[in-house]
């Protein structure tokens, strides 16, 4: 299904909307084969914020080894690109039902709009971290009220372009999402980037 206005605020919106619950969002959402390799930039756009969070907070950084911010930035994209396509690998491997099957294609572009959503949406509270430092208990209370609304945006996103049960959603979000976590932090720690102990 290919929406009439197919530009990219239109799109991102249609995210937005499957993110807080609208089934109606994946209309305004570009589900065909075109759109599918048109939706890997929502993935460089992503990749282009990050790349600005990752280069704004090297220096408040403290790495077991001491890399260079470009080879930071650049490993550090590299190992969340890689998080992201062992959680996708995970998804496909989840989906054996046949309308699962038909579906997973619009899982993926939704997915990939989404991750721009996620790092535009999160990365003002990058800058503010770096204007009011580290504060345990505010950060902490931030982790738990961001960790909460993406449960709820990832659920939201496979229910509705997978066409599922919300606990069959949940649990597929929780898997995909533990395995691209053990995959982020075995790189990290591999990359020398985890933080010293």
């Amino acid at each position: 299904m290919k929406p009439q206005q197919n530009t990219l605020m239109e799109t991102l919106g249609g995210v937005v909307d499957v993110m807080v619950g609208r089934a109606s969002g994946l209309s305004r959402i570009d589900l065909t084969n075109g759109g599918f390799w048109i939706s890997f930039l929502g993935l460089a756009l992503a990749g282009l914020v990050d790349a600005s969070a990752y280069s704004i907070t090297y220096a408040a950084h403290q790495f077991i080894s001491q890399p260079t911010k470009l080879w930071f930035v650049f490993a550090s994209l590299l190992i969340a690109l890689i998080g992201y396509g062992a959680s996708i690998l995970a998804l496909y491997l989840l989906c054996r039902a046949p309308n699962e099957q038909a579906n997973f294609i619009a899982a993926i572009i939704t997915n990939n709009w989404a991750s721009a959503v996620v790092s535009v949406i999160t990365f003002p509270l990058v800058i503010l971290s770096t204007l009011i430092g580290s504060s345990e208990q505010f950060w902490g209370m931030v982790s738990v009220v961001l960790l909460g609304v993406m449960i709820a945006a990832g659920t939201n996103i496979l229910r509705f372009s997978l066409q599922i049960p919300i606990g069959r959603a949940l649990i597929y979000f929780a898997v995909t999402t533990m395995i691209s976590i053990i995959c982020v932090q075995g790189l990290t720690q591999l990359a020398g980037f985890a933080s010293p102990a």
